[in-house]
C-alpha cells in the first residue's frame, strides 16, 4: 500500500503506467492498494497538478484582492495566496508522512473511543468503534489503562462485521483538564485483533481524555462584546461543569512550508503557550489543519484548540465540484481530530 497524511494539492498516483489513484484535497489521507500492479522492478509516481489558479490579473484591487479571488475555488489554505502577515507561495507537494506499507488481510482501518459522561461525571458510558477489512469472525480483547497505567477495563468478544461497536462503561474517570485547572490526565485504549488460534493480528493503541466542554450564551448579554463589570458574561466557556477563562492566542502554521514541520517545532511552540499560561489555540482556518504532532502535545500539556475548517475571509464558490471537495475534505478532518481530548 501506497500511504500518505498527506499531499498538496491536486494529483495522481501510477504504478508502472497504470493510474490508480486521482486526487483533490490536502487534508484528505490517501491509501492506495498496489498489490495487482507490482512485479520485480517498479516505478511508482506521484504526479503533481499545476496549482489551481484561476487566471484572475490584479484589478482594481490589488494583488490582495486577486489573491482572495483565486483563493476562492480550492480547498488550499487561504494563506498561501498571501495575507497581511504571510508572502504569497502557494504550494504544492507531500507535506505529511508518506510510507510504504505492507498489510494483512485482515487488519483494522479506523478506532475511536467516543463516551457520554452523566451529569455529575461520575461515570462514562462508552462506545469503542471497530471498523476494518475482513473482521467477521475475528476476536478481539479491548484495554482500558488509568493515567497510571492500571488496567481498569478489559473486555473480550467476536467481530461480526467490519464496523462494530463495542459497548461498555466506566466509573469515576479521571478527567481530563485544561493548563491551570489540574491535570490533563491521559488514558491508554488498546485493541488487539485476535484469529482462530488466538494470535495478535493487528493491535491499536491510542489516548484518550475524559471531559465535558460546553459553551453557554446568555441570552440577556449575548449582544455585548465584553461583559459589563460585575454581569456575568456573553457567553460562558465550562469545562467539566466549572466555568474556565479561556486564555490563549490565534494558531498559524509556525512555517511557510508545513512540510519541514517537526514534532519538535510543535514542541517548541507548545511548551512556550503553556508556561504562558495559555490553555487554548484557536487554529485559523486560513491555515492549515496540522500534523498529528501538534494535537497530541496538545491533549498532553492541556491546551485546547479551536479547530476550524479550512475557510477564511472569502465569497466561496457554490459549485459542485468544489462543495464535493469541501465536503471530502470536512469528513477527513472531523474523522482524524475527533479521538483528541484537546479538541473543543
Amino acid at each position: 500500500f501506497f500511504f500518505s497524511k498527506g499531499i498538496d494539492y491536486q494529483f495522481k498516483i501510477y504504478l508502472n503506467g497504470h493510474e490508480l489513484w486521482e486526487q483533490e484535497g490536502m487534508f484528505t489521507y490517501v491509501d492506495v492498494d498496489l498489490t495487482d500492479y507490482l512485479k520485480d522492478n517498479n516505478e511508482l509516481k506521484v504526479v503533481l497538478m499545476p496549482v489551481p489558479d484561476l487566471g484572475f490579473i490584479h484589478e482594481g484591487g490589488g494583488a490582495d484582492e486577486t489573491g482572495r479571488k483565486n483563493a476562492r475555488e480550492s480547498a488550499k489554505p487561504a494563506v498561501s495566496y498571501g495575507w497581511d502577515w504571510h508572502p504569497r507561495l502557494v504550494t504544492c507537494g507531500i507535506w505529511d508522512e508518506t510510507s510504504l506499507i505492507v498489510r494483512k488481510p485482515v487488519r483494522l482501518t479506523d478506532i475511536w473511543l467516543d463516551y457520554t459522561l452523566n451529569a455529575d461525571l461520575t461515570q462514562a458510558a462508552l462506545q469503542l468503534k471497530v471498523s476494518g477489512v475482513q473482521l467477521p469472525g475475528s476476536s478481539y480483547k479491548w484495554t482500558l489503562k488509568d493515567p497510571s497505567g492500571k488496567t481498569v477495563l478489559e473486555k473480550a468478544g467476536k467481530l461480526t462485521t467490519d464496523a462494530q461497536t463495542i459497548e461498555s462503561e466506566l466509573v469515576n474517570p479521571v478527567l481530563w483538564w485544561p493548563n491551570g485547572y489540574g491535570n490533563p490526565d491521559l488514558y491508554t485504549n488498546e485493541l488487539s485483533l485476535l484469529d482462530g488460534n488466538g494470535k495478535t493480528v493487528d493491535t491499536y493503541t491510542g489516548k484518550t481524555g475524559f471531559r465535558r466542554v460546553k459553551l453557554t450564551v446568555n441570552p440577556s448579554k449575548a449582544r455585548w462584546i465584553f461583559p459589563e463589570s460585575g454581569s456575568l458574561p456573553p457567553a460562558s466557556f465550562e469545562v467539566n461543569n466549572r466555568m474556565i477563562f479561556a486564555k490563549g492566542s490565534n494558531w498559524v502554521h509556525p512555517e511557510v512550508f508545513m512540510g519541514v514541520v517537526t514534532p519538535e517545532r510543535y514542541s517548541e511552540q507548545i511548551v512556550l503557550a503553556k508556561n504562558a499560561h495559555f490553555n487554548i489555540f484557536r487554529v485559523w482556518g486560513g491555515g492549515v489543519v496540522n500534523k498529528e504532532a501538534f494535537f497530541d502535545l496538545c491533549d498532553e500539556l492541556g491546551i485546547m484548540v479551536w479547530q476550524e475548517f479550512p475557510l477564511a475571509c472569502n465569497f466561496y464558490s457554490g459549485k459542485e465540484a468544489y462543495l464535493k471537495v469541501l465536503e471530502q475534505e470536512a469528513i477527513s478532518i472531523v474523522t482524524r481530530v475527533r479521538k483528541h481530548a484537546s479538541l473543543a
